[in-house]
């Protein structure tokens, strides 16, 4: 949905995910990603970094870091 540009309904199903998968870091990144395309900075950051919390060592958490350091440097 966010490749097809249609980021509101990319924020409703990763809402939809995380309710079903709450402890999954994947769905809070991918929520995060969807607000960051849509251009909320703030609801991004706060996903990524509850993404960070739930997988501080793993992949996921490691590019929550990536996303919230390209955010800090103003790219989106």
């Amino acid at each position: 949905m966010i490749n097809r540009k249609q980021i509101e309904q990319a924020i409703a199903i990763f809402t939809f995910v995380t309710q079903l998968f709450p402890d999954s870091a994947n769905a809070w990144d991918s929520l995060a990603e969807g607000f960051l395309k849509a251009g909320d900075k703030q609801k991004a950051a706060e996903y990524y970094n509850k993404t960070i919390a739930m997988d501080p060592d793993g992949p996921t958490g490691k590019n929550a870091r990536e996303m919230l350091r390209t955010m800090a440097e103003g790219h989106d």
